[in-house]
């Protein structure tokens, strides 16, 4: 499979980027950089996968977070439109609303943990190439990666926020 991420990111920067946070997450992510190099596939992340937006958000990949959470709503509604139409009130009563949120949120999640890592190297790609256009020292380069990667609580806490805000007003 091959893949658009870019490959011109040093070990050094996805350190910094990734961040030395909880179970050595620069580890992993510049062992997928280095797959990806190499013309493999960027694998499965299971993170992504189990939390969705807040990973998004944990990570700061801000926008690909508010995207998937549409998607979700969107598919989501669009199923619970369908049961209404073909099951009527029924389905309220019914353990289908179950089975179809389950299918739902396989439906969107087994492919985005499919395409989590590509999307967090493309992030860390381009603010790589934004911290060498603002500076020419690689230290500065990397303290710069370093603010911008890594994880955030605050996104964490906004992604959750979120999240239980639009499931609410849901329904």
């Amino acid at each position: 499979m091959d893949s658009d991420v870019p490959t011109c990111l040093s070990r050094d920067e996805i350190h910094a980027f990734a961040g030395e946070g909880w179970g050595g997450y620069e580890r992993y992510y510049v062992g997928r950089l280095e797959r990806l190099a190499e013309g493999g596939a960027a694998g499965f992340n299971g993170a992504a996968f189990l939390f969705g937006t807040n990973w998004c958000f944990w990570r700061k990949l801000y926008r690909v977070g508010l995207l998937l959470l549409l998607v979700e709503l969107v598919v989501g509604l669009a199923v619970a439109v369908a049961l209404v139409t073909i099951m009527g009130d029924e389905v309220i009563e019914s353990s289908a609303v179950t089975l179809w949120t389950f299918v739902v949120f396989l439906a969107v999640r087994v492919p985005f943990g499919f395409i989590a890592n590509d999307q967090y190297l493309k992030r860390a790609a381009s603010a790589a190439e934004q911290a060498r256009v603002e500076s020419a020292d690689s230290e500065a380069v990397l303290q710069t990666l370093a603010r911008r990667g890594g994880t955030s609580l605050l996104g964490l806490a906004m992604g959750l926020a979120l999240s239980v805000a639009v499931r609410v007003l849901g329904g």
